[in-house]
């Protein structure tokens, strides 16, 4: 767990923060309903089974991607190519 300090500018006092979570969840129960009923748009997957299982029905819903990288042909942009 991180600790920020009162007099840092991301500090939420404890009350605050626990309001902020209880909207959110609030928030959230309305977005899935909503999300739900729009087909095409959400797809559930339980992360209560194995993770072998869980990752192979993320695999059946999300599309691979394929990533061309391009460089200017500089020597910075290939040492950054090479990293990515």
């Amino acid at each position: 767990m991180t600790g920020v300090a009162q007099n840092d500018p991301c500090y939420m006092p404890s009350a605050l923060l626990s309001k902020s979570i209880a909207d959110y969840n609030a928030n959230l129960k309305d977005l899935q309903s909503f999300l739900r009923s729009q087909p095409n748009i959400l797809t559930e997957i339980c992360t209560e089974q194995s993770a072998k299982n869980t990752h192979k029905e993320v695999c059946n819903v999300v599309e691979p991607t394929i990533i061309n990288v391009r460089t200017s042909g500089s020597e910075a942009a290939n040492d950054a190519q090479k990293q990515i």
